[in-house]
């Protein structure tokens, strides 16, 4: 693994050489990685992955019930089939889409319906 300051330099020497291509959307995200280099947020092998969006963030609002969110998706609990597909005969396919301590986001790839399930709680501690 190279030492980081001679990736940095690498990195900007690929960065030019994407401009000079008019390569600007490579460019836009090497600029990135250079950033979380520079400020040692990579990862193990220097790498950074980042695939968050607009979207992405108002899903984690929505799941992780974050006001105005609070409301946006129904709250279950675990193990819960989806209602809608079970209402109307049809068999529902759950698929888990985020986990978080505490529960998950859960959408039907029958109708595409979302919801939250949280996990049980935990039992009681024995008293000593």
């Amino acid at each position: 693994m190279l030492p980081v300051p001679v990736l940095l330099e690498q990195v900007r020497l690929l960065g030019r050489e994407f401009v000079r291509r008019d390569m600007q959307a490579h460019a836009r995200k090497l600029r990135l990685y250079y950033l979380a280099l520079s400020h040692r947020l990579a990862g193990p092998s220097n790498e950074v992955d980042v695939h968050w969006n607009e979207a992405f963030v108002q899903a984690w609002l929505e799941t992780l019930r974050v006001p105005p969110y609070d409301a946006a998706l129904e709250l279950r609990p675990a193990g819960t089939s989806c209602p809608r597909c079970t209402r109307e005969g049809t068999q529902p396919s759950t698929r888990t889409e985020l986990v978080f301590p505490g529960g998950a986001r859960l959408r039907c790839s029958t109708c595409e319906d979302v919801w939250i399930e949280t996990d049980p709680p935990p039992p009681p501690r024995p008293a000593r």
